[in-house]
């Protein structure tokens, strides 16, 4: 094996091992300039099968997530919410209170994570298999 190869094998690997997501060092909590602290790092409280998913601007799992959601029609079956936290101080502090009730390491959290109300899911794979489930439980409904 060449060493092109090797390095591309060694990066993909290097991937999988530090997750899907997309790095939530991105999150703005305290943005140059800024004059007060965000809220305080709460999970909120969703009513009964509501979902939430936390995702950022430009995050391609996000762009799965999202586009999977859209284009199969489920955000009009469920009810599912989007907060994007790259950009927003108030939802990334939310989304680090709704890692920290889940005990998700906030020192690796990446996008996307969905919560449910009482889990967590991270990365588009989970949160697509999750869609599934609940799809399928959805479909059996009287």
């Amino acid at each position: 094996m060449d060493v092109m190869k090797k390095a591309v094998l060694a990066i993909a690997l290097l991937t999988l091992l530090t997750g899907a997501g997309c790095d939530a060092a991105r999150l703005k909590l305290n943005p140059p300039g800024a004059t007060s602290t965000p809220r305080s790092f709460q999970a909120p409280t969703l009513g009964k099968g509501q979902i939430m998913i936390y995702v950022g601007e430009g995050c391609p799992h996000c762009i799965i997530v999202e586009s999977k959601v859209k284009n199969a029609m489920i955000d009009k079956k469920l009810p599912i919410s989007f907060k994007e936290v790259f950009n927003d101080q108030d939802n990334a502090a939310e989304l680090l209170g709704v890692a920290k009730s889940c005990g998700l390491p906030t020192a690796q959290l990446g996008v996307p994570v969905l919560w449910d109300g009482v889990s967590c899911y991270q990365g588009d794979q989970d949160i697509l298999d999750y869609l599934d489930k609940r799809m399928k439980a959805y479909a059996n409904e009287p």
